[in-house]
C-alpha cells in the first residue's frame, strides 16, 4: 500500500460491525474494499441469497441516488453486503466464516486461501468466496491473483462496489493511476457514497494533471 492509500482509507473501518476479521494495519479500509460487512446481529437467512438475489436491484437503485442521508446510505450498503455475503450452503457459509478468521500473517493468509479454495470449488458461482480469496491474495502482495479473483467476482456480479473500489486500489499501486481511475470511477457510479473513493478519485486526477504540465 502507497503511504497516501494508507492515510486515505486506514479511518474506514466498515462501521459498527466490523468488516472482515482479519486484524492489521490495513484491515479497516479492507472492510469497505474487499470484506463487506459481518452481521453481529442475527438474522433469517434465506434459502438462496447471494448477488444473483432479485432483492438487489430496489436496494441498488436507492443506492446510486445522489444526496442520500449517509445513514441511509450506510444502511443501504449494509443490506447489499448482507445479501452478498449469504451463499445459502450451511458448508460454504462455515468455510467462509473460518477463512475471515485468520490474520494477516503470511501462514495464516496461506491457510484462509486454502478455505475460500475450497469455497470458490464447491461453489464457484458464489462471487463473494471470490471476493474474499482477492482479499487474502491481495495481502500476501499477489496482485496478480487478486486481480484474477476481482475480475471473476466481477463477471458474476458487476455491480459489485468493494471488488471494483479494490481494483482501483491495486492500480494505483502498481502505478496504473488511468486504471485506477476507472475501476474507482465505475465504483462511485454504482455507490456515489464512497466517500473515500471520491476523494481519491480527486487526488489523482490531480496528479494526471500535474504530469501533463
Amino acid at each position: 500500500m502507497t503511504p497516501r492509500s494508507a492515510q486515505r482509507f486506514a479511518h474506514r473501518s466498515g462501521g459498527d460491525a466490523a468488516s472482515l476479521h482479519w486484524r492489521g494495519p490495513v484491515a479497516g479500509f479492507l472492510g469497505l474494499i474487499f470484506g463487506g460487512i459481518v452481521l453481529l446481529a442475527a438474522a433469517t437467512t434465506p434459502a438462496r441469497a447471494d448477488q444473483t438475489d432479485a432483492a438487489l436491484t430496489p436496494l441498488f437503485e436507492r443506492l446510486a441516488q445522489p444526496g442520500l442521508a449517509e445513514q441511509e446510505a450506510r444502511g443501504l450498503e449494509f443490506e447489499i453486503w448482507h445479501l452478498w455475503n449469504q451463499s445459502g450452503s450451511p458448508t460454504i457459509d462455515l468455510l467462509m466464516g473460518r477463512g475471515k478468521q485468520f490474520d494477516d500473517t503470511p501462514r495464516e493468509l496461506t491457510q484462509a486461501i486454502a478455505l475460500f479454495d475450497a469455497a470458490v470449488a464447491l461453489a464457484p458461482g458464489f462471487a463473494e468466496a471470490w471476493n474474499k480469496r482477492a482479499t487474502a491474495h491481495y495481502l500476501q502482495g499477489d496482485y496478480p491473483a487478486a486481480i484474477r479473483d476481482i475480475e471473476q467476482t466481477l463477471r458474476l456480479e458487476p455491480r459489485h462496489f468493494g471488488a471494483l473500489s479494490g481494483l482501483g486500489l491495486i492500480m494505483v499501486e502498481l502505478g496504473e493511476t488511468e486504471k485506477a481511475l476507472r475501476a474507482f470511477r465505475l465504483a462511485l457510479e454504482i455507490n456515489p457514497h464512497l466517500s473515500d473513493i471520491a476523494e481519491e478519485v480527486a487526488l489523482l486526477e490531480t496528479d494526471l494533471a500535474g504530469q501533463g504540465i
